[in-house]
């Protein structure tokens, strides 16, 4: 068993970042960043929004929040009649010059019709709304289904708003998984012709993953299921409860487009709960946002805006802090790492160049499939640039963009990593220095086994002098791992817990000793972590399962010896988690030490992930 107290610090600290990791990915912002240009697509239930209720002040304090979600197209639940949501639009086109057509189901339940708004401006209806009778249950006086096709920002959506049975109890979530029945067959029964590109929205009355709701979670992707547990959209009763959803059909353009989901917030137009509930409804706004696919301008293959000439100019090596990345600079410029994935390198006038590394896994406009100038078009189609011009970097497909004074490259250092290389120079600088920015960009890579040359002394795997190797079983094969002889190791079949403690304290630097556990049983995972991991099947999924599909951390993806890794790095100096991916089986990793010492054991810990191994039996 793992010494006590190493045990305790280990665990401790465990908890400690998986709670820091624990972030919001879909913004409870009606802003959220990264979305720009994006459509809005929202759900909203009015609550009993009734000719007798629509008072001036409750009037204002709508627009007030229409204003601020600036739907494109809005779902709408509990309206009484159509001229009740007439008045609301006829006053928010006072408002804000915007006009909104609708369309209402017939069918409703005592006063509480469903149906949709859209701006007549940016949408337009492909097949106009209708009714799905069969959700209403016949006889039962609850609410049908209303669905109906849309364009908007050249995407088409088939949106389906629904709204259904309340309430908590057995008989109630009886009805209500009735319903979901419904709905499971209804998407399966589309005919092929149909828009696949499937939005279903509206007030759920459960959550997701509630058995009533699971034979529609089974059909349909639920963003707000990615929400902090705490989030919530119904505020009345003092029961808060996450129960109004956007839901998209899964590998689709509907989920490929979606950027961002939100639940708008009472303080948002300087209202309480309290005072939201009394004066509008029961329930929070959710907005979905979409945003278009990039369209790529035209490329000229054939164009080479910087070419290096055979001219000998000295150069020396830098190497990132996180032993990376490899970047040759001409001796006497001077280069500046701002982090592991931005770099500043300054020359002689007034020349520079800014390198900034992306993954892709913080970009899901673009895939491994995406083309240098399609990330260009995204970054900065806008911002006055000529058309994007392609060639190659070293042998890697690019693309550049110049204005009078700058010239922006863009090409991917493997399959889920790209560069953005910024290079101003003005006037006839572009030409003097042509060599020395060529062989910048082409020198910079995504070189880990050259960066961590000395650690492993060669580039075929072999690790350091030193090392030991150690054999554990596994019910289905055997895992070996190599670490540094002097550290402190235990097995199982569960885990690897390793450390340099006893190596540590003899050197005087206890304080700074390094910890590392690796998970080797994947059935293992769930009780190191907290969460159910079993249906990861790449490194990226672990890092995603971990973190809910996001942080605000860096991911970083890449290789070591061969191995796939996927590194998150929450900011902190004292460690970072890596999904692993060996011989087809999935390792996690947390290394971590104290007193922001982490950096000086990155070789040890790239060595420790490089000689993982896994033998089937």
């Amino acid at each position: 068993m793992i010494n006590a107290m190493r045990r305790l610090l280990a665990v401790t600290l465990i908890l400690v970042m998986l709670t820091e990791m624990r972030v919001i990915l879909l913004a409870q912002d009606v802003q959220p960043s990264g979305c720009s240009g994006a459509a809005r697509i929202a759900t909203w239930n009015i609550e009993n929004f009734t000719t007798a209720s629509a008072t001036p002040e409750r009037i204002e304090a709508l627009i007030s929040v229409w204003e601020l979600i600036n739907p494109d197209i809005i779902a709408l639940q509990e309206i009484a009649r159509p001229e009740t949501l007439q008045i609301l639009l006829d006053a928010v086109e006072a408002e804000t010059s915007q006009r909104y057509a609708f369309a209402l189901s017939e069918t409703s339940s005592p006063s509480q019709r469903v149906g949709f708004a859209w701006n007549t401006a940016s949408v337009e209806v492909i097949a106009a709304p209708q009714e799905h009778g069969e959700l209403a249950l016949s006889g039962s006086g609850l609410r049908p289904g209303f669905y109906g096709d849309f364009r908007v920002d050249d995407m088409n959506f088939t949106l389906y708003t629904l709204h259904l049975k309340a309430e908590m109890d057995n008989g109630s979530q009886i009805v209500r998984e009735a319903q979901a029945d419904i709905l499971a067959e209804w998407i399966a029964d589309r005919p092929d012709e149909a828009d696949q590109d499937l939005i279903m929205l509206g007030d759920f009355n459960d959550q997701p993953d509630s058995d009533s709701l699971l034979p529609i979670s089974v059909e349909l992707y639920f963003p707000t299921d990615r929400l902090p547990e705490d989030a919530y959209t119904y505020i009345g009763d003092d029961q808060d409860s996450l129960i109004d959803h956007i839901a998209l059909s899964p590998a689709s353009g509907a989920a490929d487009t979606l950027c961002a989901v939100s639940i708008f917030q009472p303080e948002s137009i300087d209202l309480s709960e309290d005072e939201f509930e009394a004066l509008i409804s029961d329930h929070l706004p959710v907005i979905g946002y979409f945003v278009p696919p990039v369209e790529l301008a035209e490329t000229t293959p054939e164009a080479t805006p910087i070419s290096a000439t055979p001219e000998p100019v000295p150069f020396v090596q830098f190497r990132s802090s996180n032993g990376l990345y490899a970047i040759e600079v001409p001796q006497g410029w001077e280069i500046e790492e701002d982090s592991a994935t931005s770099y500043f390198i300054t020359g002689e006038d007034t020349i520079s160049v800014q390198i900034e590394i992306v993954s892709l896994a913080s970009q899901p406009e673009l895939t491994p499939e995406s083309v240098p100038a399609e990330i260009l078009n995204l970054f900065f189609s806008d911002a006055g640039y000529s058309a994007p011009t392609a060639y190659e970097v070293e042998g890697r497909s690019a693309a550049a963009i110049q204005d009078s004074d700058e010239i922006i490259i863009a090409y991917f250092l493997d399959d889920l990593t790209f560069a953005l290389v910024f290079v101003t120079a003005t006037g006839s600088q572009r030409d003097d220095y042509a060599t020395q920015i060529a062989a910048i960009v082409d020198s910079f890579g995504f070189y880990m086994a050259q960066a961590t040359a000395e650690s492993t002394e060669a580039v075929d795997g072999a690790l350091p002098t030193g090392y030991v190797t150690q054999t554990v079983e596994v019910v289905d094969g055997t895992v070996t791992f190599s670490y540094p002889e002097a550290w402190y190791a235990e097995t199982s079949a569960e885990y690897v817990y390793l450390d340099n403690f006893d190596q540590a304290s003899a050197e005087g630097y206890a304080d700074q000793a390094l910890n590392v556990f690796i998970v080797i049983d994947p059935l293992y995972f769930v009780d190191f972590t907290g969460v159910d991991l079993s249906g990861a099947r790449t490194p990226r999924d672990l890092i995603d399962g971990l973190t809910g599909g996001s942080t605000e951390g860096t991911i970083r993806e890449y290789t070591v010896f061969g191995v796939r890794v996927v590194e998150l790095d929450l900011g902190y100096e004292d460690g970072a988690f890596y999904a692993i991916d060996s011989g087809g089986r999935l390792f996690l990793l947390l290394s971590f030490t104290a007193s922001g010492a982490y950096d000086r054991y990155r070789a040890e810990v790239d060595n420790i992930i490089g000689s993982l191994s896994f033998t089937p039996e």
